[in-house]
């Protein structure tokens, strides 16, 4: 995992076994695992999504609305600036 921080690469994590095939096999299977889980949660939203879509809600709308609930202030504030020099351009070749 890499440090947030500093941008670099976190410490290996320490294996009560030296034997290095081991250790990667280790790596791989917990690798694998969590890719395994990130796929069946992808799909959790997909369905969620599909539900909402069913329920008669705008799902591109509700995408950009969670997209926006999910970040920060900052991130926000430059979002909404962006938007409006979008805007303006649109406005100027339409």
């Amino acid at each position: 995992m890499a440090d947030a921080q500093s941008g670099g690469a976190a410490a290996p994590p320490k294996t009560h076994n030296s034997d290095p095939r081991q250790q990667v096999k280790v790596l791989a299977d917990r690798i694998l695992r969590l890719l395994e889980e990130r796929d069946a949660i992808s799909e959790d939203v997909r369905d969620i999504f599909k539900e909402a879509k069913g329920a008669g809600y705008d799902v591109a709308a509700l995408r950009a609305a969670v997209k926006l609930a999910g970040m920060t202030s900052d991130e926000r504030d430059e979002f909404y600036e962006r938007e409006s020099v979008r805007d303006t351009y649109v406005a100027g070749i339409t």
